[in-house]
């Protein structure tokens, strides 16, 4: 998405040449096969990891850092290789979303109209909003060690991470329908007026 609105926005007369249906399968296989990768490493790391205490994980889903409380064998390897995929897997793209949204608002800058500006950077801020909410989420959740502590905070984190923002996608993808708007304008005012009375 964030190369797919720098291609828009800063190359928009090259945008059917550079975004094309081979550009689009690499892009989605790269991350099919980035993401395979990434669940085989995280199993192989936990087949090295003895159990013998109890079997009940601490958290709403079977987690890595979880799974690292329970295991009665040192994890500080696995751990130390998980963490390293997470900032591996989880700072190159975060990065390119960056440099991507750095060169957008460089190009949004350049135009000059304020109303040009503001549509331009409205046709991007959705997917800005949703991938830093993802990324500030992900590395609440991942990035900092996992002691007992800290544990309900990473459970609040993730749950915020795998249900919150997946379910305010369509909200906030939505508010650029016109319609959307005007109807939740609507809806605003009318709880507005029956506050006020």
């Amino acid at each position: 998405m964030a190369y797919d609105r720098y291609v828009a926005i800063c190359h928009p007369l090259t945008y059917k040449v550079r975004i094309n249906v081979k550009l689009q399968i690499q892009l989605v296989s790269f991350s099919y096969i980035m993401g395979i990768i990434y669940s085989a490493l995280h199993i192989v790391s936990l087949t090295k990891l003895d159990f013998c205490k109890h079997r009940v994980i601490n958290h709403f889903f079977c987690d890595m850092p979880p799974m690292f409380l329970l295991s009665c064998s040192k994890a500080n390897v696995n751990e130390h290789l998980i963490y390293a995929l997470n900032v591996l897997v989880g700072f190159f793209p975060c990065l390119f979303v960056l440099v991507s949204y750095l060169f957008i608002i460089s190009a949004i800058m350049k135009i000059r109209s304020a109303k040009g500006r503001h549509q331009t950077f409205a046709t991007c801020s959705s997917h800005l909003v949703v991938v830093t909410l993802f990324y500030m989420t992900t590395i609440f959740s991942y990035i900092p060690p996992t002691t007992s502590s800290s544990l309900e905070k990473d459970k609040a984190a993730c749950l915020i991470n795998t249900v919150l923002t997946p379910m305010l996608h369509p909200l906030i993808y939505s508010l650029r329908n016109n319609e959307v708007k005007g109807a939740l304008r609507k809806v605003i005012a009318r709880k507005i007026q029956i506050l006020g009375t």
